[in-house]
Protein backbone atom coordinates (compact mmCIF):
# COMPACT_ATOMS: atom_id res chain seq x y z
CA UNK A 1 0.00 0.00 0.00
CA UNK A 2 2.77 2.41 0.99
CA UNK A 3 4.77 1.70 -2.20
CA UNK A 4 1.62 2.30 -4.25
CA UNK A 5 1.12 5.70 -2.61
CA UNK A 6 4.75 6.63 -3.21
CA UNK A 7 4.40 5.66 -6.88
CA UNK A 8 1.19 7.71 -7.17
CA UNK A 9 2.87 10.68 -5.47
CA UNK A 10 5.84 10.43 -7.85
CA UNK A 11 3.60 10.04 -10.92
CA UNK A 12 1.64 13.17 -10.02
CA UNK A 13 4.88 15.08 -9.69
CA UNK A 14 6.06 13.87 -13.10
CA UNK A 15 2.77 14.89 -14.68
CA UNK A 16 3.11 18.42 -13.41
CA UNK A 17 6.76 18.70 -14.39
CA UNK A 18 6.16 17.35 -17.89
CA UNK A 19 3.36 19.81 -18.33
CA UNK A 20 5.79 22.66 -17.83
CA UNK A 21 7.63 21.69 -21.02
CA UNK A 22 4.80 22.95 -23.19
CA UNK A 23 1.68 25.04 -22.82
CA UNK A 24 -1.03 22.98 -21.16
CA UNK A 25 -4.74 23.06 -21.94
CA UNK A 26 -5.48 21.78 -18.40
CA UNK A 27 -3.81 23.10 -15.25
CA UNK A 28 -2.79 20.08 -13.14
CA UNK A 29 -1.30 22.09 -10.27
CA UNK A 30 -4.42 21.99 -8.08
CA UNK A 31 -4.78 18.26 -8.63
CA UNK A 32 -1.14 17.75 -7.72
CA UNK A 33 -1.47 19.82 -4.54
CA UNK A 34 -4.53 17.90 -3.38
CA UNK A 35 -2.85 14.58 -4.15
CA UNK A 36 0.21 15.69 -2.20
CA UNK A 37 -1.80 16.81 0.82
CA UNK A 38 -3.85 13.60 0.77
CA UNK A 39 -0.65 11.56 0.64
CA UNK A 40 0.79 13.49 3.59
CA UNK A 41 -2.49 13.08 5.47
CA UNK A 42 -2.31 9.30 5.08
CA UNK A 43 1.34 9.39 6.07
CA UNK A 44 0.56 11.40 9.20
CA UNK A 45 -2.15 8.91 10.14
CA UNK A 46 0.24 5.98 9.88
CA UNK A 47 3.60 7.40 10.90
CA UNK A 48 2.80 10.61 12.78
CA UNK A 49 1.28 11.54 16.09
CA UNK A 50 -0.21 14.42 18.04
CA UNK A 51 0.93 14.31 21.63
CA UNK A 52 1.59 16.39 24.73
CA UNK A 53 4.86 16.12 26.59
CA UNK A 54 4.91 16.91 30.30
CA UNK A 55 8.04 18.73 31.41
CA UNK A 56 9.23 19.45 34.95
CA UNK A 57 11.35 22.48 35.87
CA UNK A 58 11.61 24.83 38.82
CA UNK A 59 11.09 27.86 36.55
CA UNK A 60 7.51 26.79 35.74
CA UNK A 61 4.75 28.36 37.82
CA UNK A 62 3.73 25.03 39.35
CA UNK A 63 6.88 23.13 38.38
CA UNK A 64 5.20 21.46 35.40
CA UNK A 65 4.46 22.45 31.82
CA UNK A 66 2.36 20.68 29.17
CA UNK A 67 3.74 21.03 25.65
CA UNK A 68 1.53 19.82 22.78
CA UNK A 69 3.31 18.87 19.56
CA UNK A 70 3.01 17.16 16.21
CA UNK A 71 5.67 14.67 15.24
CA UNK A 72 6.47 12.19 12.50
CA UNK A 73 9.39 9.77 12.30
CA UNK A 74 10.95 7.99 9.34
CA UNK A 75 14.07 6.13 8.27
CA UNK A 76 16.57 8.28 6.39
CA UNK A 77 15.23 6.88 3.10
CA UNK A 78 12.02 8.80 3.79
CA UNK A 79 13.65 11.98 5.05
CA UNK A 80 12.39 13.86 1.97
CA UNK A 81 8.81 13.14 3.07
CA UNK A 82 9.50 14.72 6.46
CA UNK A 83 10.88 17.74 4.61
CA UNK A 84 7.52 17.97 2.80
CA UNK A 85 5.80 18.40 6.17
CA UNK A 86 8.16 21.20 7.10
CA UNK A 87 7.48 22.88 3.76
CA UNK A 88 3.72 22.38 4.21
CA UNK A 89 3.87 24.14 7.58
CA UNK A 90 5.68 27.22 6.21
CA UNK A 91 9.17 26.03 7.16
CA UNK A 92 8.35 25.88 10.84
CA UNK A 93 9.43 23.05 13.13
CA UNK A 94 12.59 20.98 13.39
CA UNK A 95 13.87 18.17 11.19
CA UNK A 96 16.65 16.24 12.90
CA UNK A 97 18.13 12.84 13.65
CA UNK A 98 16.26 10.99 16.36
CA UNK A 99 18.38 11.08 19.53
CA UNK A 100 20.42 7.92 19.82
CA UNK A 101 19.93 6.94 16.16
CA UNK A 102 22.12 7.33 13.09
CA UNK A 103 19.51 6.63 10.44
CA UNK A 104 16.09 7.58 11.84
CA UNK A 105 14.87 11.14 11.40
CA UNK A 106 12.16 13.12 13.17
CA UNK A 107 10.12 16.16 12.26
CA UNK A 108 8.53 17.98 15.21
CA UNK A 109 6.36 21.06 15.39
CA UNK A 110 5.33 22.67 18.68
CA UNK A 111 4.11 26.08 19.80
CA UNK A 112 0.43 26.83 20.35
CA UNK A 113 0.11 29.24 17.41
CA UNK A 114 1.93 26.90 15.02
CA UNK A 115 -0.28 23.98 15.94
CA UNK A 116 -3.54 25.94 15.69
CA UNK A 117 -2.61 27.70 12.44
CA UNK A 118 -1.04 24.76 10.62
CA UNK A 119 -1.50 21.30 12.12
CA UNK A 120 -5.16 21.56 13.17
CA UNK A 121 -6.53 22.69 9.75
CA UNK A 122 -4.41 20.06 7.99
CA UNK A 123 -5.64 17.29 10.28
CA UNK A 124 -9.28 18.35 10.05
CA UNK A 125 -9.24 18.22 6.25
CA UNK A 126 -6.78 15.46 5.35
CA UNK A 127 -6.46 13.15 8.37
CA UNK A 128 -9.51 13.13 10.64
CA UNK A 129 -12.12 12.16 7.99
CA UNK A 130 -10.23 8.90 7.36
CA UNK A 131 -8.65 8.39 10.79
CA UNK A 132 -8.96 5.67 13.38
CA UNK A 133 -7.52 8.05 16.00
CA UNK A 134 -10.28 10.67 16.19
CA UNK A 135 -10.62 10.33 19.97
CA UNK A 136 -6.89 11.00 20.38
CA UNK A 137 -7.07 14.06 18.12
CA UNK A 138 -10.08 15.43 20.01
CA UNK A 139 -8.12 15.14 23.26
CA UNK A 140 -5.23 16.98 21.60
CA UNK A 141 -7.66 19.72 20.48
CA UNK A 142 -9.02 20.05 23.99
CA UNK A 143 -5.50 20.56 25.36
CA UNK A 144 -4.87 23.28 22.77
CA UNK A 145 -8.14 24.99 23.63
CA UNK A 146 -7.36 24.90 27.35
CA UNK A 147 -3.90 26.35 26.66
CA UNK A 148 -5.53 29.12 24.62
CA UNK A 149 -7.81 29.93 27.56
CA UNK A 150 -4.72 29.92 29.83
CA UNK A 151 -6.28 27.36 32.13
CA UNK A 152 -2.79 26.09 32.97
CA UNK A 153 -2.21 29.35 34.85
CA UNK A 154 -4.23 27.89 37.73
CA UNK A 155 -3.25 24.84 39.73
CA UNK A 156 -6.48 22.93 39.11
CA UNK A 157 -6.49 23.89 35.43
CA UNK A 158 -2.98 22.51 35.00
CA UNK A 159 -3.90 19.33 36.86
CA UNK A 160 -6.81 18.74 34.48
CA UNK A 161 -4.56 19.39 31.48
CA UNK A 162 -1.91 16.95 32.69
CA UNK A 163 -4.57 14.29 33.18
CA UNK A 164 -5.65 14.80 29.56
CA UNK A 165 -2.04 14.64 28.35
CA UNK A 166 -1.57 11.29 30.08
CA UNK A 167 -4.48 9.80 28.14
CA UNK A 168 -2.61 10.33 24.86
CA UNK A 169 -0.89 7.17 23.68
CA UNK A 170 2.78 8.16 23.75
CA UNK A 171 3.79 4.55 24.42
CA UNK A 172 2.41 3.62 21.02
CA UNK A 173 5.23 5.59 19.40
CA UNK A 174 7.97 3.94 21.44
CA UNK A 175 8.11 6.62 24.13
CA UNK A 176 7.63 6.28 27.86
CA UNK A 177 6.63 8.88 30.43
CA UNK A 178 9.49 9.63 32.82
CA UNK A 179 7.08 10.00 35.73
CA UNK A 180 3.75 8.51 36.68
CA UNK A 181 0.66 10.71 36.65
CA UNK A 182 0.57 10.64 40.44
CA UNK A 183 4.17 11.88 40.66
CA UNK A 184 3.46 14.80 38.34
CA UNK A 185 0.31 15.79 40.19
CA UNK A 186 2.25 15.76 43.48
CA UNK A 187 4.76 18.24 41.99
CA UNK A 188 1.97 20.58 40.91
CA UNK A 189 0.35 20.47 44.34
CA UNK A 190 3.61 21.14 46.20
CA UNK A 191 6.31 22.48 43.93
CA UNK A 192 8.50 23.77 46.76
CA UNK A 193 8.66 20.41 48.50
CA UNK A 194 9.64 18.61 45.31
CA UNK A 195 12.49 20.96 44.37
CA UNK A 196 13.72 21.20 47.96
CA UNK A 197 14.64 17.53 47.71
CA UNK A 198 18.27 17.37 46.44
CA UNK A 199 17.54 14.02 44.77
CA UNK A 200 15.06 15.60 42.34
Amino acid sequence: MFSTLVLFFSTCNNLVNSGNQQERLVDNSNFYSEAKYSFLGGFAEGEGSVSASVKVHSDFRFGVNVQPEFGVTQHENGKHILAEFKDLFDGKGNLHLKPGSQDVWEYNLSGLTNLIDHVVPFYLKYVVPFSGKVKEFNTFLEILERKQRKEHFTQEGLIDMVKLAYTLNVEGKGKMRKRTLEEVLAIIRDKEAYFANPNN
